[in-house]
């Protein structure tokens, strides 16, 4: 349209100039109309086109780097997508039954032998497995959730302890005293949240930060929750890890 009106006015000019007994040299005066023509829609169409591809925000100049490491581009990604979590349920909006039957499943699941395995889990002493080890150590749940016919549970439901309420049926233990009905505890760091959660270099430089926050949560739940050695016998155990392994997938989306 707007190159129409540029060639409609530099006509109206020549049968202007014409009237006016001017002497022009039609050739001429043709060729440097549809240069000008030509001009304007380059203007139109690549101007147009450039923008579209151009970054608006500082991204590709900028390039915020953070602890040397420039990772804006993954970071973008990273705040478009969301976190690619693989525990989408929250055990707190299961129904009672359906928190009953899991709840059930996962104290039968549990044995002297599940316990030690997560006790002595190497992942605890070096953090590069930490995250690994414990995504492992539930799959093998789901796995026998699966040989019981128990799909729909799988991926096993998280809980969040910002939530603060534990379901009556997860307040059962292998062995000890009964978990509490609530838990006063604190919320996750916004350092393990996108976007700042893509900051990290490493899932160990990851596991090593939410570290204090994690214990936190353990000892605030009370009970055998709060040692290494017996935490893994209650049935709280495998949903709240589920929602650390969640953490982890976060941090994976971002292009690590």
């Amino acid at each position: 349209m707007g190159s129409r009106i540029v060639l409609t006015s530099h006509f109206e000019a020549f049968r202007v100039a014409l009237r006016q007994d001017r002497l022009i040299d039609l050739r001429v005066f043709m060729h440097w109309q549809l240069g000008t023509a030509a001009c304007v829609c380059v203007v139109q169409l690549v101007v147009p086109w450039m923008m579209a591809f151009a970054p608006t925000d500082g991204r590709l100049g900028a390039g915020a780097a953070v602890d040397g490491v420039r990772y804006e581009h993954r970071h973008q990604a990273a705040r478009e997508l969301g976190p690619i979590a693989r525990h989408t349920r929250s055990l707190n909006d299961l129904s009672a039954e359906e928190s009953a039957q899991l709840a059930a499943l996962i104290l039968e699941y549990i044995t002297p032998g599940t316990n030690a395995e997560h006790a002595h889990g190497h992942w605890h002493q070096n953090p590069e497995h930490f995250f690994p080890g414990h995504r492992a150590y539930i799959e093998k749940l789901e796995n026998f959730l699966r040989s019981r016919g128990a799909h729909r549970f799988v991926p096993i439901p998280f809980w969040d302890p910002a939530t603060h309420d534990i379901p009556e049926a997860f307040r059962a233990v292998n062995t000890g005293d009964p978990l509490p009905a609530r838990v006063d505890t604190v919320s996750l760091p916004s350092s393990a949240m996108l976007p700042r959660l893509c900051r990290y270099r490493s899932a160990a430089a990851l596991a090593e930060d939410i570290e204090s926050w994690h214990n936190r949560v353990h000892r605030d739940v009370g009970s055998i929750f709060t040692d290494q050695e017996t935490s893994a016998a209650a049935a709280l155990f495998f949903p709240w890890h589920a929602f650390v392994d969640n953490i982890y997938d976060a941090w994976l989306s971002c292009g690590n």
